[in-house]
């Protein structure tokens, strides 16, 4: 079980570099070269590309309960390598990131349902958890390693990083994989697709905790430009290295948060990660230094591993493998499109801005916490609903 395990997680580490690192450094990193960087233009830009890859991943994930999961992954793959060229073609900065993380959703639309797929329901809180710490540990190795590249201006390198670990993890996931079968399961035949009410709470849990997330990794380089007065470069260079930091904490903590929401209930992880993550957004505006802002972004790091890992644990739970992908795709709704309205925030920010200096982060950054503390409060309520009939399905899996 352990090599499905690392199996089902390892493609998360291309997934969330590109996923991550393009919206977050890449583009605000460009864009600020190019003396065109604003929230809103960023907010916008981002808005509009992830969108597209919301769209598209439901169709993607029908698509691979049709044909299998492998096709639909390579497929993926190869529509990002198309956008990473654009990327660093002379104009073709906005195109190449949409193109990009387009063909990463698809991608993510063929490698979620293995989770149901491999995965026995007894175990799948511990696989939530590995999975929360390959996800987040590719934006760890993004975040520093883009950061590191964007600093020294060499975006060439930054760019065939993104498509070298994107492919190299899908690589690795095949060759663990290709012994295991599938669990034959038979659920979700009543009509309904599998769709439940509490798979759509948790849905919008997710949606709601994640757009707290997202607004504030989004912003956070334009934040740390403007509060410290710093060029493209340097700015680039200290969010990726803020970022990695509160990543790997995140990496570190998911694993045990995993194990513990097996044991204690997906419902109390979720609500506890809610808390302590709307707390730390909330403290990032208050930050004097690179200490302070540090340890508010811990809290961040660890409400994110104990949320996403239980989150992830009961949506797979709710989610019937003969509709696996179609279903993860429609939930991912949850995920992309908070990472996609976490692009609106910009025109808030712009707008605070112009009235009184520093308002416009802080009143955003403030409404983010809300929104994540929202979250978790309503994964809580629909894991309780839910509490009773996955138990029983675990105890007859394990």
């Amino acid at each position: 079980m352990k090599r499905t395990i690392a199996g089902v997680s390892v493609g998360w580490i291309g997934l969330s570099v590109v996923g991550d690192g393009v919206p977050s450094l890449l583009l605000p990193h460009q864009l600020l070269q190019a003396g065109a960087a604003d929230a809103t233009r960023l907010g916008l830009i981002t808005l509009a590309a992830l969108a597209l890859a919301a769209l598209a991943q439901p169709i993607a994930g029908s698509v691979s309960d049709r044909i299998g999961r492998w096709p639909v992954i390579a497929a993926g793959v190869a529509l990002a390598g198309a956008g990473f060229v654009l990327l660093v073609t002379p104009g073709g900065l906005v195109r190449g990131a949409l193109v990009a993380l387009v063909g990463t959703s698809v991608a993510q639309a063929g490698h979620q349902p293995l989770v149901p797929d491999r995965i026995p329901s007894g175990w799948r809180g511990r696989a939530a958890g590995w999975k929360t710490a390959c996800d987040v540990g590719g934006a760890f190795v993004g975040f520093l390693l883009l950061g590191a590249l964007l600093g020294a201006g060499q975006v060439g390198f930054a760019v065939g990083a993104l498509g070298l670990l994107l492919a190299g993890g899908f690589a690795v996931a095949v060759v663990l994989l290709r012994a295991t079968p599938r669990i034959s399961m038979t659920d979700g035949s009543d009509g309904t697709g599998g769709w439940s009410r509490p798979l759509g709470s948790i849905v919008a849990a997710r949606f709601a905790f994640l757009l707290g997330i997202y607004v504030l990794g989004r912003f956070l380089v334009l934040f740390i430009a403007e509060g410290q007065h710093l060029n493209a470069d340097d700015a680039a260079a200290q969010g990726g290295l803020v970022l990695a930091v509160l990543t790997l904490i995140t990496v570190a903590a998911s694993p045990p948060a995993g194990w513990l929401a097996d044991r204690i209930g997906h419902g109390p992880m979720q609500l506890a990660g809610g808390l302590v993550a709307a707390t730390g957004i909330a403290l990032v505006p208050l930050a004097a230094g690179l200490g302070v802002l540090l340890g508010a972004g811990a809290l961040v790091a660890i409400g994110s591993a104990s949320f996403s890992s239980a989150s992830w644990a009961t949506m797979t739970d709710l989610t019937p493998a003969r509709h696996a992908g179609r279903l993860l795709g429609l939930a991912n709704w949850g995920t992309a499109g908070a990472a996609a309205a976490a692009g609106l925030a910009g025109l808030l920010i712009d707008a605070g801005e112009r009235l009184l200096p520093g308002i416009g982060f802080t009143a955003t950054f403030m409404l983010a916490a809300v929104a994540s503390c929202i979250g978790g409060i309503v994964g809580w309520r629909a894991a309780r609903v839910e509490a009773g009939p996955a138990t029983s399905r675990a105890g007859a899996v394990a």
